[in-house]
């Protein structure tokens, strides 16, 4: 058989390494593996040979055998043996491609049933909150300034998701000094009403301040719609993110906020772009909460508070 009438990707491979002088790596498999749910035979399948049966000109590339095989070899030649030990490393390759996105399936459903009871305990404390407090009276915040949340969302897992690049979101919140103290001091806490800034993290791709705010002092369901600070951010699209961006926090109480952000800000699996909202709502969890102890006071307290209604008559 002629050697031009191998697969494509034996070509590639063969001037990537008998033409370069390097040994064959895993990952230079990839480029051609496109489908792991193919077969091996549809995976090396060619086109179809349009020329007649009487053109000895032909070159059009042979489809292999469906038996082709170590015992029984369709492919001939000088360069048949190297064919057939990179077609096991390709196989291999598969395997190992199969078995990390299984891994990688797994991981995502257990990190979104992770992020979707976080995002239940968020909406517990937000109910709690309503039902608990006297109409037209909401609770006072603390100092937001120096506090950090970790963020979660089962969406962003969903259309977001790199197993590669997983890492904590988060968002935090600092003071800012006044600019003409050159004495400022830091040991002293800032005045309630001064301005705060911050930034929020979703990973390597994904980071972005916004600008300065007066920050809230009551607990509520208020929304309160913050503009991203220009900082030359540049997506991976190549495209500089807008700083008109808004992110709109709901500070809910001293340990719990909820932050929704357009679609524009972050990055989106290329599979699931089509598919993916408009935007993004995460729940932040203050750093360091010990959500089962807390757990266990809204449990007490929204008996008391059922408790304390008066009985249907």
């Amino acid at each position: 058989m002629r050697e031009t009438n191998f697969p494509a990707w034996y070509h590639r491979l063969a001037i990537m390494t008998i033409g370069k002088d390097r040994d064959v790596h895993p990952a230079d498999f990839d480029q051609d593996i496109s489908d792991l749910e193919e077969s091996e035979e549809d995976s090396d399948m060619v086109d179809a040979c349009e020329c007649s049966d009487s053109d000895s000109e032909c070159e059009c590339p042979l489809p292999e055998d469906e038996s082709d095989s170590v015992s029984e070899r369709s492919y001939n030649g000088s360069e048949a043996d190297y064919y057939y030990e990179l077609r096991d490393q390709r196989e291999e390759r598969k395997r190992e491609l199969r078995e990390e996105r299984k891994c990688q399936l797994v991981e995502r459903e257990c990190l979104q049933e992770y992020e979707s009871n976080r995002e239940m305990h968020v909406q517990a404390a937000s109910e709690l909150l309503q039902q608990s407090q006297i109409p037209g009276h909401s609770p006072r915040l603390a100092l937001l300034a120096g506090s950090h949340f970790r963020l979660h969302s089962a969406d962003y897992v969903h259309y977001c998701y790199d197993s590669e690049l997983c890492s904590t979101k988060y968002v935090e919140f600092n003071r800012l000094p006044p600019l003409d103290d050159d004495n400022y001091d830091y040991t002293q806490p800032p005045a309630r009403d001064a301005e705060i800034a911050g930034h929020f993290y979703f990973d390597s791709r994904t980071s972005r301040s916004f600008r300065p705010f007066s920050p809230p002092q009551l607990a509520g369901q208020k929304e309160y719609r913050i503009k991203t600070q220009s900082d030359d951010f540049v997506s991976d699209s190549d495209e500089i993110v807008s700083d008109s961006d808004e992110i709109v926090f709901q500070f809910i109480g001293d340990d719990y906020l909820t932050m929704t952000v357009g679609r524009e800000l972050v990055h989106i699996n290329d599979a699931q772009v089509a598919l993916a909202p408009e935007v993004f709502k995460f729940v932040g969890i203050r750093t360091g909460l010990n959500l089962y102890e807390r757990a266990k006071t809204w449990k007490v307290a929204r008996q008391q508070y059922e408790s304390a209604q008066p009985m249907a008559p």
